[in-house]
């Protein structure tokens, strides 16, 4: 069967068509002066910029070649008799006990969605609550109407893909708290700066912390990039955060392939949980420089030395080659094999998980 090109992965085309791959590349740094850095290394690496002023991954400044595009595009997928015919579907809870109670928690809202509160203070990462656009629906539900959510202090987005941020999204959570806080990677305030006062939104480098208080949070690298239009391709920054509290830490991933960054984040924080996607994997040669993979996840996770892990980034949105069911499938598999199995959680939208 001929392949179709995903909607998704257009984009990721068209940054292989308009980028050059080079051996060598001429780098800069740059970084909001307003804001400290976590530590000396950050401060000396800051953030990466080319020659022509776009943002690059650190380590791997380089994602696939448009050589390696047409491989993928004659290949079958192995998975489409599957998709075809799964009945499959995430399955949700709605759990109120939250609402009884002052105790700090996380809950999975769906793809990379988390509804935490942590000291009396509720954030909300990378909020999308319907479609992530025309082209991508939404295959799982919510666990409850999002009109339940209470007014949301703090908001951190990722990166600027679409089924990470969402405007319609960011719009309701406004008009729940006028004073809502926007925490993000260097210039996406660009995007969202008629939707928030622009006193409202920090935006950080890699390394770099925010003024915020009581909790301490630090945007930190990752493997992936940036386009949401057709001339902006990593215009804006990508990266995952650090969210710190009562000496203890939780670290989301955002959209990212496998790298140092998740060992160094672990040695630097020992973040107790760790929250990492597991989908839009297939094919992995592939897609490896963008999204990492349920046995690469537990494999970085094992290298944080952290308490538990909690997977994201599958069920909601088909973005790539694997069935909807695969990534949980490999994930539980890869659980089964580790000598400290019970530290891989794998909760359903809406289930809480209280904070220790």
């Amino acid at each position: 069967m001929k392949k179709i090109l995903h909607p998704y992965l257009f984009l990721l085309l068209l940054s292989l068509l308009t980028t050059p791959v080079k051996t060598q590349i001429s780098m800069s740094t740059t970084e909001n002066p307003a804001l400290p850095y976590c530590n000396e290394i950050g401060k000396s690496r800051k953030t990466p910029l080319k020659e022509d002023g776009k943002f690059v991954n650190e380590e791997f400044p380089f994602g696939p070649s448009f050589q390696d595009f047409r491989k993928w595009k004659k290949e079958v997928n192995p998975y489409i008799e599957e998709k075809k015919t799964s009945k499959w579907k995430l399955a949700t809870v709605e759990d109120n006990s939250w609402r009884e109670n002052n105790l700090d928690f996380i809950m999975w809202l769906g793809h990379a969605t988390f509804f935490i509160r942590i000291n009396g203070i509720y954030l909300i990462t990378d909020p999308v609550f319907g479609k992530a656009s025309a082209v991508h629906p939404r295959k799982s539900d919510l666990p409850f109407a999002i009109e339940k959510l209470p007014a949301i202090d703090l908001v951190l987005l990722s990166h600027n893909h679409r089924d990470h941020l969402n405007k319609k999204s960011l719009r309701f959570l406004k008009k729940k708290n006028e004073k809502i806080k926007v925490f993000a990677g260097l210039n996406i305030d660009q995007l969202i700066d008629k939707i928030f006062p622009k006193e409202n939104i920090q935006c950080a480098g890699w390394y770099q912390q925010y003024d915020f208080s009581p909790l301490q949070i630090t945007y930190l690298p990752a493997r992936h990039w940036a386009k949401r239009g057709l001339f902006d391709q990593n215009d804006h920054l990508w990266g995952g955060f650090v969210i710190q509290y009562n000496q203890n830490s939780i670290y989301f991933s955002g959209d990212t392939g496998y790298g140092r960054h998740f060992k160094e984040a672990g040695d630097w924080f020992q973040p107790r949980y760790v929250i990492m996607g597991i989908g839009a994997y297939q094919p992995e040669w592939f897609m490896q420089s963008n999204h990492i993979s349920p046995t690469n996840a537990v494999k970085a996770f094992q290298e944080m030395k952290g308490k538990y892990m909690i997977p994201m980034h599958y069920g909601c949105f088909d973005l790539s080659d694997e069935s909807m069911e695969d990534p949980l499938r490999v994930y539980l598999k890869e659980k089964k094999q580790q000598p400290n199995s019970d530290a891989f959680l794998a909760p359903i939208p809406g289930e809480i998980i209280w904070l220790k």
